[in-house]
């Protein structure tokens, strides 16, 4: 392993633009250090999907993503109990598989080309490894650890204490629930064929996303909250499937209150959701059952 100073690769929440990223819109992710990945050494382990990942990244030609893998270095310490010690849920939308891949990169590559662009094409590259397609997002988080904001004209990282937000925090909701990503992007899809939902919730959606993105970067505590409010209402009413049973009265006494917000974090259906409170209000009054973890 050649670089020992990198000691853990975080999660990462996408704070806005779940859906609406597909088409066209801006999008906010973030690093969560809380939860992350760093590598280890143990025999005992099972790490097969490490030597299927080097089987995977020796048939690739690195060179038109101006990089080297040094995959002979990645074999010798496999072989010798290499494993990605990691508590990040798996089915949560918290990128997993973002964090291994990044500590592929930063361990076992190297590149003549350190743009975003470059990173995420090559970073992509890897995590397609375990999902067939990557944007290239995740682990791009989780290797720069900042905040990324993700545009039609491109990628630029942002502050890292964009969600130092004043008399607000933030929350992951833990669903106590994994789900498929590719099953509810496929009833996005199905939902988006309806003129209705085109222009009564997704368009609003999109044009708020976009907007309070654009606040969360001056640091506007009242129109972020109250642009988080219009995208808890248009999600509540347009993407019911997403939102599990368990937590939809919830959600609905939440929508009436004015210290208090919920939205989607990913593709919903499971995993986390992000909630939005007054600093001096108790919140796990109000999500009864469900497990909460601060993130700012």
């Amino acid at each position: 392993m050649n670089n020992k100073d990198r000691t853990y690769f975080p999660s990462k929440i996408l704070l806005f633009g779940e859906y609406t990223i597909t088409t066209g819109s801006d999008a906010l992710a973030v690093p969560f250090g809380e939860f992350f990945g760093k590598w280890n050494f143990n025999k005992t382990k099972n790490n097969k999907i490490l030597y299927l990942l080097s089987e995977y990244l020796r048939k690739i030609d690195w060179s038109e993503f101006n990089s080297i893998c040094r995959c002979d270095d990645l074999d010798s310490d496999i072989a010798n109990g290499l494993y990605f010690d990691s508590n990040i849920k798996t089915g949560y939308g918290a990128g997993s598989s973002g964090a291994v891949t990044a500590g592929i990169f930063d361990s076992y590559f190297a590149t003549n080309d350190n743009s975003i662009s470059n990173l995420k094409r090559v970073l992509a590259k890897i995590e397609s490894f375990f999902h067939g397609v990557s944007s290239g997002i995740d682990p791009l988080v989780s290797l720069l650890n900042q905040p990324v904001n993700i545009m039609n004209t491109g990628i630029e990282t942002c502050n890292k204490n964009i969600l130092d937000i004043d008399d607000f925090s933030f929350y992951l909701l833990d669903s106590k629930i994994s789900r498929s990503t590719k099953k509810y992007v496929n009833i996005y899809k199905r939902k988006m064929h309806s003129k209705r939902f085109s222009e009564e919730i997704l368009k609003p959606l999109t044009f708020c996303n976009n907007k309070i993105i654009g606040e969360m970067k001056k640091n506007n505590p009242h129109e972020i909250f109250a642009l988080f409010k219009k995208i808890s209402r248009l999600q509540f009413q347009g993407f019911e499937e997403m939102i599990i049973s368990g937590l939809k009265p919830i959600w609905e006494n939440i929508l009436s209150r004015e210290d208090i917000s919920i939205k989607l974090c990913g593709a919903g259906g499971g995993g986390y959701y992000l909630i939005m409170a007054k600093k001096d209000m108790e919140v796990s009054e109000m999500t009864k059952d469900y497990p909460l973890t601060r993130i700012n």
